[in-house]
């Protein structure tokens, strides 16, 4: 797992679905707003409260309509033996360099959408912050998932042994008496 990856294809499917999902949810309490309050606010105030709405609706789409392509071109992710990146965003791009070392807990995620598409994301945790790597197909997400949790035991070992072997040299010295 040394090199850069893409998330799976169906990312931009799953992105689509989300926020076109939402995009309608807004339309329909805008819709519903208009009718409630047609009779009980003045028309100037409905008119401009139309425009602001239509130009939130249109945008809202055009997000549905292309982020999904674009953020699936940005999207990429390494796990390496030592840490985990990942590069996300369309105009100001954010790197992540988490080391494995940090890991505390890895999830696997499947909302309603993924679940269809039988898509999972990735949540690394760490002792303060969450990381998510989104959209992975369900064999690369189990890989990952496994390899990191791997990685979690082998800290969790070492870390033990180091404690008892510190706890058996302080037995040791006070045993001889330093």
């Amino acid at each position: 797992m040394e090199e850069y990856k893409k998330l799976s294809p169906k990312a931009k499917t799953s992105w689509f679905i989300a926020r076109i999902l939402f995009t309608l949810i807004l339309f329909l309490v805008s819709i519903t707003s208009y009718f409630f309050f047609k009779n009980k606010i003045s028309s100037s105030f409905l008119k401009i409260s139309l425009i602001i709405s239509s130009v939130l609706l249109i945008l809202l789409l055009l997000n549905a309509l292309i982020y999904p392509w674009y953020e699936y071109k940005q999207w990429k992710y390494m796990i390496s033996e030592d840490d985990i990146r990942f590069s996300e965003g369309i105009f100001f791009t954010k790197n992540f360099i988490i080391p494995i070392i940090r890991l505390q807990e890895i999830r696997l995620n499947q909302g309603p959408i993924n679940k269809k598409l039988n898509l999972y994301d990735v949540i690394i945790s760490t002792s303060n912050i969450s990381h998510k790597i989104p959209n992975l197909e369900e064999s690369e997400a189990l890989k990952i998932s496994e390899f990191l949790s791997k990685k979690i035991k082998e800290k969790v070992n070492k870390e033990i042994l180091e404690e008892i072997n510190s706890k058996e040299n302080i037995i040791n010295l006070n045993e001889t008496g330093e």
